[in-house]
Formats: structure tokens, C-alpha cells, sequence
């Protein structure tokens, strides 16, 4: 699969610096060590409510990690 062009909205997170929903329809994430991990099969609710969480840390540990087949592209 070749990577989409994605739009990053920046992150307030100790773990995590930004997130896209690429056109393809699969969550990028960007951590803090700078690799980016596709998300498949993420419901498209989802996504959503991890970017409007108060703790997206939190969030991305009780709703994404290890929850989703996952693919590291950089």
C-alpha cells in the first residue's frame, strides 16, 4: 500500500506528537521517537473521540494499543 498524504493536527501529549486520519482511511500516529504507525480496522468513531480526549495518552492505551493490527511506515 502506498502511503496517502495525510494532514497532522499536533498533539499536547507526553507520548505522542501528532495524528492524521489519512484519505485511505486509516489513523497515522507519530509518536515522540519519531515513528509513525499506521492503525487498521480502527471504527471511525474512534478516531474522533482519541483526538477530543483530555488525555490522548490515556486514550490511545484503552482504546488503540495493542486493540488494532498496527504497521510501523517510518
Amino acid at each position: 500500500m502506498t502511503r496517502a498524504q495525510c494532514v497532522y493536527t499536533a498533539l499536547d501529549c507526553s507520548e505522542l506528537t501528532a495524528a492524521a486520519y489519512a484519505t485511505h482511511g486509516t489513523p497515522e500516529l507519530q509518536f515522540r521517537t519519531g515513528a509513525i504507525y499506521l492503525y487498521f480496522a480502527i471504527p471511525p468513531a474512534v478516531f474522533p473521540h482519541f483526538t477530543a480526549a483530555s488525555s490522548k495518552g490515556a486514550c490511545f492505551d484503552g482504546t488503540i494499543r495493542n486493540r488494532f493490527r498496527y504497521q510501523r511506515v517510518a
